[in-house]
């Protein structure tokens, strides 16, 4: 249930920036930052690239509503909260700005993934909610030294 909607998400989001920029090889990956050893991959040079950083169980409380969100569970259904970056690894700059940029608007356009607005939604997820996460500098900082990277233009969704 974890992979599912960040393959959902990375995909939706790699076909969005193919048609925005006219684009025929994949630009937005799904996978960590750095390697183990702490290296950055080549493939992942000028590359959009989507990397879970947490994960919750949300609470479901009796009435059948979230605990985080008023928004309708049924019954005996888990919800998972997952936090990820949205990183542009680019040679240049400005693109890396551009990418990033085009990535938040799809972020904006496409807040609720459901079975009704979107056809090819895997069978095993009702919906998918995104919401861009405002993180201060200490956050920020955090989530790079614990990723191992340097900081590079990214959004946290």
């Amino acid at each position: 249930m974890l992979l599912s909607p960040l393959t959902y998400i990375s995909h939706a989001l790699d076909e969005h920036l193919k048609n925005q920029f006219n684009l025929v090889d994949r630009i937005a990956l799904l996978n960590r930052i750095v390697e183990i050893d702490g290296s950055v991959p080549n493939v992942y040079q000028n590359k959009v690239i989507v990397t879970l950083i947490n994960t919750q169980i949300e609470t479901i409380r009796p009435h059948g509503r979230t605990a985080s969100t008023d928004a309708p569970m049924r019954k005996g259904t888990t919800s998972y909260v997952q936090t990820v970056v949205l990183s542009a690894n680019f040679d240049d700059y400005l693109e890396a700005l551009k990418f990033l940029d085009a990535s938040s608007n799809f972020i904006e356009q496409n807040a609720l993934f459901t079975t009704e607005n979107s056809s090819n939604i895997p069978t095993d997820i009702d919906r998918i909610r995104i919401e861009k996460e405002n993180l201060d500098l200490g956050e920020m900082k955090s989530i790079w030294k614990t990723l191992g990277a340097r900081m590079i233009p990214f959004i946290a969704v």
